[in-house]
Parts: structure tokens; C-alpha cells; sequence
């Protein structure tokens, strides 16, 4: 029999031994059902924790609102514009971000010769010749008048593979409030690159938390090894632009936006659902959610502590077993001491929360507060600092607050100040002005207690007296400012210190006044007007949290400049594509051998059934490529398709298929093991086995990695 023939009695060999059936009865007949879904609420009932990205509800590929980051930066109006090569990308992108400081990209780049990604065995056996790079953002966007920014920070990831001609493409989707999976294609000089959406099913079979993952400390992966950037050094290569010897800092940064990114999920769930439905009291409680976050972003995290505010009683009702984090980290793995990803490193592995959060916890509440402040830009917050200050030195009362100081000259024309006394005047403070004459006056605040509160490392710019302040000057004044920022200090319950005053002209009656604004009652009354229904918006809805939303409409509130913001509005720009049906459709096979009774298309399907090679895509062409595919994989099919019925601790290699992806496909994975699809899976792979004069024994016995390679264009032992 020919291969066609051949894949067509496998397929219904695999059905009739799912179903207990012979061949032709099994043709006729269609899947049986999957357990019973279980519903959301009953699970709530039941005490049982829900995770964000909830593999019995998977989303679809294509979103059903707003487009992704990368679309945004690179899709115009009929296609996307690519530049190229891989170090121009970068440039781009690193032309809209601020630097975190100097010495730091403010893209965050390493190489990964041999890791992880479906994109790994690319360049085999080249892997240090044609390594894969990762950026992440991490840093705020770059100031620019009249513009909002892009806030890619923590919401952009890209992994690119020169030798593959791909761009994978992780980055975030304002109003859908979630990340996207793309994959840019062709990206190879002279090439025309496409993008599409990829599959979701396949991606967050790794991904399971719907965002980006990274390793753990100490990220041997990566250049950051020693061992590994010599072995790159020794190809003599410009790798993209990357630095080769390069210390821990850059995949720790890169690790700790990842950590950052995954609790986005977490946010934008209690915002959607913590508040309740769209009712006047829903939204005047993330009003007030929102309110609390402006104040702890303004005042650089000073005001932390918040009384329970209402969504936290709803967090507790609706959340009795509290909300999982997800925990976005992968084992630390040496792929010199480790060559093979055996199942200790597979991402694929189920990963259990890092904790969980509860609404009966002042500091998990705290959380939530802070969580939404990070869906603004450090500009956004810089900007309505600005200009609540500016307003309200002008119009709102102050507060003052004065004690006595002891005076000590220093060396370089220092003076220090330690204030006091009396006791019970709601101040005290211990500071240094530093006066050399013809320079501008700058103050260091070391300590701060006021009206209750403690403040550390407050500088003090910009006062009176400025340029030429002589030696013999008698008084300073000058607003502080938290430490190596723009914001202005602020007390826990927003209002801003105005100033700070120095007096010593008797340097035995020296005292210390510092003036609090009234500034932030503006900021309240702006936030509780956008919560009326009258008002026309729908920020304080049960939508996801949108900056581009919510800060435009609270600028006009507030009076303040409007700006050009991003990124809600995807009129005028390319259509998105689906990965799935980039390149044709379903396979010929499909059709004509299983009519929607096969298990192996029905499991396996979902993540090997596409274009793309990675991973194999042995279901994927025509009937006589699939059945050339399967004779090519069998053994490994049948071997992972095993480890399912071994003891966990035993498993050499992660099954097949992998946990996330069966509760994507409505079956729980405590019954996957003694399944009848599981069975039948296995005498389909085990048929082909005999086909070729093979025996499953023997190919347990071979040991993985010295199966035959999964499609002939792969090394033996590449996966």
C-alpha cells in the first residue's frame, strides 16, 4: 500500500481503538464527548482557587478587541513595516523609550544559543554560529511634548532567530487586557516579513500564564555565563549589536519585567470583577480604586497603606479561595552540562502559583492598589504632579509646620541642619544645604518625620537665592522633590510638601518650616466626576484598565494640555492574520481519513497542524505528507505519548500531549492517563511502528535522544 493509503488505515486504526469499534464503524461516528466542563461559579463554590489565564476557558487566537503593541509600533495602513536587519529593529524601538540610566540599554538584550523556544534546534548544529536573542523592554516611554508615549515597559518582548527567519512577538493588548502571540515570518534580508497571530493553544502550552516567561537565576542560558559567551567570542560574529561579555544585570532585568508582566493578568481581573458590574456603586468603586493608585504613583509609593477600600470586601465573597499567581519563572538550566531539555527543564511542565493572593490581606490589597498605578507611565504620573502643584501654590490652603534647629558649618561651604525641638510640633528633620558660592544651591533631606510620617532622601532644588548664593546668606527655601526624580514629595494622603525653609540668622534661634499644599483635592473631584454615568465615559466600567482611556479623559478633567495617546484606536491600520490560516487550511488527510473521529487530529492537531515547522508539524500538508510525517515520528510520538503512563519522577522527557493543552481541548488531565484517546493514540504511533519492523519496547529501551529525528530536515537528538 502506498503512504496515503497507509496514514489512512492508521487514522482508523487509531479511532476504532479510542472507540472500541471496528475501522468502518469508526468512520462513521463521532468523537465522544469531553468531561463535562466545569462552570466557573461552581469551582468558586467549591472553595477552588482560579488561575488569571484559565485553561478551560482558552481565549481565541485573534483578539476580539484592540490590537497588540507590536501593531501599533509597526503596522500601517495595508501592511507592516519591518526594518531590517534584527540591530535596525532595535534602534527603532529604542528611539521611543527613556534610558533607565547610564550604562544601561534601555531595550534589554541577551543571546541564547541552545534554550527553549520552539525556535531552538533552527540553527542546529550551528547553534553558537546563529544564536537566538531575546529583548524585553523595561524601561518608561521617552518624554516627548505633545505625545504620550508608547508604554511598552514590561509590555514587549520579542525572540528572534536569525537562521529560522523569525521574530516571535510577545506584547500586550490594551483593550483587550491581555498579552498577544505573533510571529513575524520571512524576516531575512530581501524578504517581505508577514505577521500573524499565532496559536494561542500552542503558545500557552509554555506560556501559561498568558504572558512571557524567563529563567531563573542564575540564567546559564545566556551570554550572561561565562562558558557561553566564550564559545560565542569564538565565532567572531556581530551579534546584532549585542555585547557579548556582558555581566547578570541585563537577563535580571530582563527577568524581573517578566515577573512584572505576568501579575498584569492578575490586575486587570480585579479591576474587571472586583467592583462588581456596571452599577453607579461598581464605578464608584475603581473611582476610588483609581484614586488610591494616583495617590500611591504621586507620592513614589510613600502612601502604601490604604483603609480597605470596597473592592476588597467583593475580592473576599467572590474569591473565597483568593487568586493564584502565576509564576512566570522556568528552572535556571547550563545547556553545557544539560545539552538535552529533559522533563525537569520543559516548559511545558505544569507550574504551580508562586502564591496566592487573598482580599483579607492589607498587604495583597496594597498590591492591587500599586498593580494599577503601573498601567501608567512615569510621564503620566509626572505630568499631573506638575500640574497640581502648579495649581495649587497658587489656590489651595497650607498647612505649616516649624521647629527649632541646631546649626553645623562644614567643610565646602556645608551647612547641617538638625531640627527638633519643641517636642510635639509635628516636625522633625535632619538636613544638609550645600552653599559654595557662584554655583546653584542643592539640599539633601537625610530624615523627615512629619505630622506622623516618615520621608528619607528628599532633595531639596530649585529654591530661593539660585545662581550666586553667597556664604553669608541667612535663608533658604526650596520644594522637595522625592529622591532622583521629577515628583514632588508627597504626604500619605497626596497632598504635596510645598517647601521646606531654612532660617539662621541667630544661629541660636535657627529654625525649620515645612509648608504642605492642599493640591490633591482636585485630583479626587476630577476622578469622582468621571464616575457619573453623565459624564460619557467608560473608564470606571467593567472593561479592562486602559491608560489611553482613563488619562486622557482625566487630563480634560483637570484642565490640563491634551496629548496624542496610545494605544486603544486601531482604525486605519493592517488586518490581522491568523497563524492558522496563513498558508492553507486543514490537511487533505483530515478530511478524507478521519471524518472528526480521529483522536490523533483531535489531541495533537491543535500545535501540529500548522505551517510552522517548529514545533513539528507532522499533521500538517497533504495526505501524503502527513503519512511520510508520521513513518518520520513515529517513535518519538509513541515515546511521549508513554511518559503519560509513567511515574512523574520517572519521565525522561515531558508527554504529549501536555497538560495545558488538554484542559484547552475540554478534557482534565486526571483522566488522560487511562484514557481510551490516550490508548488510541498509542496503538496508531505503535501500528507505524510495525509498519517499519519496530517494537514500542524497543524504542523505550533506545532512550530519547536516540530516537530517529521528527521530520528528515532535524539532526538526530535535536529534540
Amino acid at each position: 500500500m502506498n503512504l496515503g493509503e497507509r496514514v489512512v488505515m492508521i487514522a482508523l486504526l487509531a479511532s476504532s481503538a479510542a472507540l472500541g469499534q471496528t475501522p468502518h464503524a469508526a468512520a462513521q461516528t463521532a468523537v465522544p464527548s469531553a468531561p463535562a466542563e466545569r462552570s466557573e461559579s461552581s469551582r468558586h463554590e467549591a472553595g477552588v482557587a482560579i488561575p488569571v489565564a484559565d485553561p478551560d476557558w482558552p481565549e481565541p487566537d485573534l483578539p476580539s478587541s484592540g490590537r497588540s503593541l507590536f501593531d501599533f509600533l509597526f503596522a500601517q495602513e495595508t501592511a507592516y513595516r519591518i526594518t531590517f536587519p534584527f540591530s535596525a529593529l532595535v534602534d527603532d524601538i529604542e528611539t521611543t523609550l527613556a534610558r533607565n540610566g547610564p550604562g544601561m540599554p534601555a531595550l534589554k538584550l541577551v543571546l541564547i544559543p541552545s534554550g527553549r523556544s520552539l525556535q531552538r534546534d533552527a540553527a542546529a548544529p550551528e547553534f553558537f554560529k546563529y544564536p537566538r536573542v531575546v529583548a524585553a523592554v523595561d524601561s518608561d516611554p521617552a518624554w516627548a511634548d505633545g505625545r504620550s508615549g508608547m508604554l511598552l515597559k514590561d509590555r514587549l518582548y520579542l525572540g528572534y532567530h536569525e537562521k529560522a527567519g523569525v521574530i516571535e512577538v510577545i506584547s500586550y493588548n490594551e483593550a483587550a487586557g491581555r498579552f498577544e502571540f505573533q510571529i513575524v515570518k520571512d524576516y531575512r534580508e530581501g524578504a517581505a516579513p508577514r505577521v500573524v497571530y499565532a496559536s494561542r493553544t500552542l503558545c500557552l502550552s509554555c506560556h501559561q500564564n498568558g504572558g512571557p516567561i524567563f529563567a531563573r537565576a542564575l540564567w546559564s542560558e545566556t551570554n550572561a555565563n561565562p562558558a557561553i559567551a566564550a564559545r560565542l567570542e569564538k565565532e567572531r560574529r556581530d551579534f546584532y549589536g549585542v555585547t557579548i561579555e556582558r555581566g547578570v544585570d541585563v537577563p535580571n532585568a530582563i527577568d524581573d519585567a517578566t515577573d512584572r508582566a505576568n501579575l498584569l493578568a492578575v490586575y486587570q481581573q480585579l479591576w474587571r470583577a472586583a467592583c462588581g458590574s456596571n452599577t453607579d456603586a461598581a464605578r464608584a468603586c475603581r473611582a476610588e480604586w483609581f484614586a488610591l493608585a494616583l495617590r500611591y504613583a504621586l507620592s513614589g509609593g510613600h502612601a502604601r497603606r490604604v483603609d480597605e477600600p470596597v473592592f476588597a470586601k467583593i475580592w473576599r465573597e467572590k474569591w473565597p479561595a483568593g487568586i493564584p499567581i502565576p509564576d512566570p519563572d522556568l528552572p535556571n538550566r547550563d545547556p553545557l552540562i544539560h545539552p538535552h531539555i529533559s522533563a525537569r527543564f520543559e516548559p511545558l511542565n505544569p507550574r504551580p502559583p508562586l502564591a496566592t493572593w487573598r482580599g483579607d490581606r492589607p498587604a495583597n490589597v496594597e498590591q492591587a492598589v500599586a498593580g494599577i498605578a503601573g498601567f501608567l507611565a512615569s510621564s503620566d504620573i509626572a505630568r499631573i504632579d506638575a500640574h497640581l502643584f502648579a495649581t495649587g501654590s497658587k489656590f489651595s490652603a497650607r498647612r505649616k509646620y516649624q521647629s527649632r534647629c541646631r546649626v553645623t558649618r562644614g567643610t565646602r561651604h556645608r551647612i547641617a541642619f538638625d531640627c527638633r525641638e519643641p517636642a510635639g510640633a509635628g516636625l522633625a528633620l535632619s538636613a544638609r544645604i550645600y552653599a559654595e558660592p557662584g554655583k546653584t544651591v542643592r539640599g539633601v533631606v537625610d530624615r523627615l518625620a512629619l505630622a506622623g510620617e516618615e520621608f528619607v532622601d528628599l532633595d531639596l532644588r530649585g529654591g530661593e537665592g539660585g545662581e550666586d548664593w553667597g556664604a553669608s546668606a541667612q535663608r533658604w527655601l526650596a520644594p522637595a522633590y522625592q529622591s532622583n526624580s521629577r515628583l514632588h514629595a508627597r504626604l500619605a494622603d497626596g497632598n504635596a510638601i510645598a517647601a521646606i525653609a531654612f532660617d539662621w540668622a541667630d544661629p541660636g534661634s535657627a529654625f525649620a518650616t515645612v509648608e504642605v499644599l492642599g493640591d490633591f483635592a482636585p485630583l479626587r473631584a476630577a476622578i469622582s466626576s468621571l464616575s457619573t454615568t453623565a459624564n460619557g465615559t467608560d473608564v470606571f466600567s467593567d472593561q479592562p484598565f486602559r491608560r489611553a482611556v482613563a488619562m486622557p479623559a482625566l487630563f480634560r478633567e483637570l484642565g490640563m494640555p491634551a496629548l496624542d495617546w496610545c494605544c486603544v484606536n486601531d482604525t486605519g491600520i493592517a488586518d490581522m492574520v491568523a497563524a492558522r490560516r496563513d498558508g492553507g487550511g486543514q490537511s487533505k488527510v483530515a478530511k478524507i481519513a478521519i471524518g472528526g473521529a480521529d483522536p490523533l487530529f483531535r489531541f495533537c492537531a491543535p500545535c501540529h497542524q500548522t505551517p510552522e515547522p517548529f514545533p513539528p508539524n507532522f499533521l500538517y500538508g497533504s495526505a501524503e505528507q502527513v503519512a511520510a510525517n508520521l513513518d518520520s515520528c513515529a517513535q518519538r510520538i509513541f515515546y511521549r505519548l508513554h511518559m503519560w503512563q509513567m511515574p512523574l519522577e520517572a519521565r525522561a522527557k515531558t508527554p504529549m500531549p501536555p497538560e495545558q493543552a488538554l484542559h484547552a481541548l475540554n478534557f482534565d488531565p486526571g483522566d488522560w492517563k487511562n484514557s481510551a484517546e490516550l490508548h488510541g493514540l498509542k496503538n496508531a504511533a505503535a501500528e507505524i511502528l510495525k509498519s517499519r519492523s519496530e517494537t514500542p519496547e524497543r524504542v523505550l529501551a533506545s532512550g530519547y535522544e536516540n530516537l530517529s529525528p521528527c521530520l528528515g530536515d532535524l539532526p538526530a537528538g535535536a529534540r
